[in-house]
């Protein structure tokens, strides 16, 4: 099976292979850089995951889910029309449960320092849970959504 291939940056020096399904995106390393002081310190700080003299330039990122990773790359490369306002249709779109994707974008926003970043997204993106938790809320999802408002700050939902 070929591997899934999205572009970002049509300019772009470095392909991201993100997730076991390794699906990659062909993105500006220096926009992505910018949006993360992790992502600066692998890329431009000497690491491994630093560019090749001569192959070209791949970074692997098996751990991550590439659903929610494609979302934040859009943010870094300001493609903000691609930002999802509405996370649960969003998710419902493209397969995936809307509590493992708020999930997930927490994880990774967490990991990669990119709350500030998010910023304009995470209210919009807390919205449906807030208005769950003061309906009837089974629980089934309560460890995923707890985290991700606590990485994102979110005191209602806490």
């Amino acid at each position: 099976m070929a591997k899934m291939s999205l572009v970002l940056d049509k300019h772009g020096d470095l392909t991201l292979e993100v997730g076991e399904q390794r699906v990659c995106f062909k993105v500006c390393s220096r926009a992505v850089a910018r949006a993360s002081r992790v992502f600066y310190r692998m890329l431009y700080g000497g690491l491994h995951e630093s560019k090749p003299s001569t192959e070209p330039w791949i970074v692997r990122l098996p751990g991550e889910e590439p659903i929610a990773f494609r979302i934040l790359l859009a943010v870094f490369h300001g493609r903000t029309n691609e930002v999802p306002e509405d996370l649960p249709n969003h998710a419902k779109s493209v397969g995936m449960s809307k509590h493992r994707l708020l999930h997930d974008l927490a994880v990774i926003a967490d990991k990669y320092f990119l709350m500030e970043l998010l910023r304009p997204w995470v209210k919009l993106w807390l919205k449906p849970w807030r208005e769950e938790f003061l309906g009837s809320f089974d629980g089934k999802w309560l460890g995923e959504i707890i985290t991700a408002a606590w990485f994102f700050g979110d005191q209602e939902l806490l």
